[in-house]
């Protein structure tokens, strides 16, 4: 239910239109990034690690903690995830 999870997390959208099943990336990226141990704990055991996973790998946009924190406790190569590689094609600036 997404009324258990922390408000903070959904901000920005009206939560009684948040859909479970349709806006999954949204709510796994957003309890990645910004959510609580309790949100983690509930997805984690409403969803499952494997799904989450899942969806973590197809996401364009994960910070760097949150990507190495799904990718060691699945045991998953960072390089399997779309927001490693598109940072990866993104040239850096100069260093001086």
């Amino acid at each position: 239910d997404i009324k258990l999870l922390s408000p903070h997390l959904f901000w920005d959208v009206d939560r009684t239109q948040v859909d479970v099943h349709k806006h999954l990336p949204l709510i796994i990226s957003r309890v990645l990034q910004y959510g609580k141990i309790e949100d983690w704990k509930m997805i984690q055991e409403k969803v499952g690690l494997i799904k989450i996973a899942e969806v973590a790998r197809e996401l364009r946009s994960l910070d760097d903690k949150s990507m190495h924190f799904i990718a060691n406790l699945t045991d998953t190569p960072i390089e399997q995830f779309l927001c490693y590689k598109l940072k990866q094609s993104i040239p850096p600036h100069w260093n001086f």
